[in-house]
């Protein structure tokens, strides 16, 4: 028996970061993680995810008061948020869990929810995600690395002006997003035929463990909407100072959640 007390508006974030609701490389909506499996202890909701292709994976540590610890399983998200849309977004509501069950329950103006709750085995993107992310270590100088790769580079900026960027390569049916920081960060996308846009990110601060100013050439496509849509403000970025396929690596942070996105780049041809 898991026992949480939240407010509506909570869970709605917490399931919306978590699903990463956005466009595929066809510009399909989709939800890369459709379901999770959350810890709930000392006083957060943790979640680890990784969508079945693993080119997107998640980390999210979400504050919320824990009455009872315990597993909570969303199997269906975007089932779930149609329950809590049946309340307001401000309620103050206690979610419990039984064998089979998610029980949501409205104290004021009384209201009940019984919600089918999945069983652990059953989803999907919980498997492995704890191998995936282990794989990326921040070291003690604050930067990541795998075995084969360091995160040698930290761009803070807005997801916004990424956002903004996406909404770019929509106008001109390109979907795949080549990143180009040698002097100001640029993203440019379409063709000569479709038509051109080229933006200048603007970085609110620069960090790196290079003496020389460093060069990043990578791309990305299927992810980028998924993980800038649904973020807003200061993120950090973290990249590999070189030329090539390179993954990107979001942290954010703030006072309700704690959060890592990692998401494979796109293959391009030279």
């Amino acid at each position: 028996m898991t026992e949480i007390k939240a407010k509506i508006s909570e869970l709605r974030e917490l399931c919306e970061l978590t699903s990463l609701k956005g466009k595929d490389i066809k510009g399909k909506q989709i939800m890369p993680l459709p379901e999770f499996l959350a810890n709930a202890e000392n006083g957060v909701l943790k979640i680890q995810g990784v969508d079945k292709g693993a080119h997107l994976a998640l980390e999210l540590s979400y504050k919320m008061e824990v009455v009872k610890p315990g597993p909570i399983i969303i199997g269906d998200v975007e089932k779930f948020l149609s329950f809590l849309d049946r309340f307001g977004s401000n309620d103050d509501i206690i979610l419990s869990t039984t064998e089979n069950k998610i029980i949501i329950t409205r104290s004021s103006s009384q209201k009940v929810a019984r919600i089918p709750q999945a069983e652990a085995t059953t989803v999907e993107t919980s498997k492995n995600a704890s191998e995936f992310l282990s794989k990326f270590v921040k070291g003690d100088s604050g930067y990541y690395e795998t075995s084969k790769t360091k995160f040698d580079v930290k761009l803070t900026l807005k997801a916004e002006d990424i956002k903004s960027v996406i909404d770019d390569g929509e106008a001109v049916k390109q979907r795949i997003y080549p990143w180009n920081l040698e002097g100001p960060l640029t993203v440019k996308v379409g063709s000569e035929q479709a038509g051109e846009i080229e933006t200048v990110i603007p970085i609110t601060k620069i960090e790196t463990q290079n003496p020389e100013s460093p060069i990043v050439k990578t791309a990305y496509a299927y992810g980028l909407d998924n993980i800038f849509g649904n973020l807003k403000g200061e993120v950090i970025v973290n990249l590999a100072n070189n030329i090539g396929s390179c993954p990107l690596i979001v942290d954010k942070v703030t006072d309700k959640y704690t959060l890592r996105i990692i998401l494979a780049p796109a293959v391009t041809e030279e």
